[in-house]
């Protein structure tokens, strides 16, 4: 029961933290880790080149790190 709460809190988290970022950043992290698609089929979607999706999505990561890490110490104070 624990394990179940702290995944749904976790996702939760996961979810306020995509829609608190930016637009390009929320679209490039999903369509590699939730679509699950290529480099080369996100920088053919982009008309852009594979450095530039890759360099898109460790600046989206970094962005996701520091959002949800802001997001867990609220949730941390809440409580």
């Amino acid at each position: 029961p624990d394990e179940v709460i702290e995944r749904d809190e976790t996702r939760e988290l996961v979810s306020m933290t995509l829609s608190n970022l930016p637009p390009q950043y929320r679209d490039a992290l999903t369509a590699k880790y939730i679509d699950g698609r290529s480099l080369e089929a996100i920088a053919a979607a982009g008309a852009t080149t594979i450095d530039a999706v890759k360099s898109q999505l460790r600046r989206a990561r970094a962005a996701f790190r520091e959002c949800f890490l802001a997001l867990a110490r609220l949730e941390v104070t809440d409580v």
